[in-house]
Formats: structure tokens, C-alpha cells, sequence
């Protein structure tokens, strides 16, 4: 797959252009990513409750109308801390 730059370079250029106009109804995704990224901790003696931390700020950027991914890796995080955290460190 060959990847054309200018029309990336253009797509970058408008995103950026955009980007302030559009804060407000976006603020909450830089906010989550920003929370998940100062509470992960993959080491975590408590991974299960470190997890349900670090995923708190999401809202519905893990979830849809009949799509529960946050719920569902907190739930077998419950069951099964060490296998979850496996699978994280494989990712």
C-alpha cells in the first residue's frame, strides 16, 4: 500500500486548521487519553482497580448503542486480573 503524502501532508494541514474550532466538543477525547496515560501502570499490585482508573474519563469512546468493550475488559479483569494484564503487556 503505498501511502500518498501530499494528500496526508493536506489532511494534517486542515485537521490542525480545524482543531480549535471544534475544542469544545472534543476537549474530552485529549482529556481521556491525557487520564489514561498519567494512571496506566501495567505493574499495578491492583490491576484490576487500576484499569477501571485508568478507563473512568472514556465515555462513550469505549462503548456504543450495543457495544460495551470498557465494561466487558473491567469484568474479566475482575475474573481474571493476570490473564487481562497479560494480554495488555502481549498488545
Amino acid at each position: 500500500m503505498n501511502i500518498d503524502i501530499n494528500k496526508l501532508e493536506k489532511e494534517i494541514k486542515d485537521y490542525k486548521a480545524n482543531f480549535f474550532s471544534s475544542w469544545n466538543d472534543e476537549k474530552y477525547k485529549w482529556e481521556a487519553v491525557s487520564w489514561f496515560q498519567s494512571h496506566w501502570d501495567i505493574k499495578s499490585p491492583d490491576f484490576t482497580q487500576m484499569l477501571k482508573t485508568s478507563l473512568s474519563k472514556t465515555q462513550n469512546l469505549l462503548g456504543a448503542q450495543h457495544y460495551f468493550p470498557r465494561r466487558m475488559i473491567k469484568n474479566f479483569a475482575m475474573v481474571a486480573p493476570e490473564d487481562v494484564r497479560k494480554m495488555f503487556i502481549d498488545l
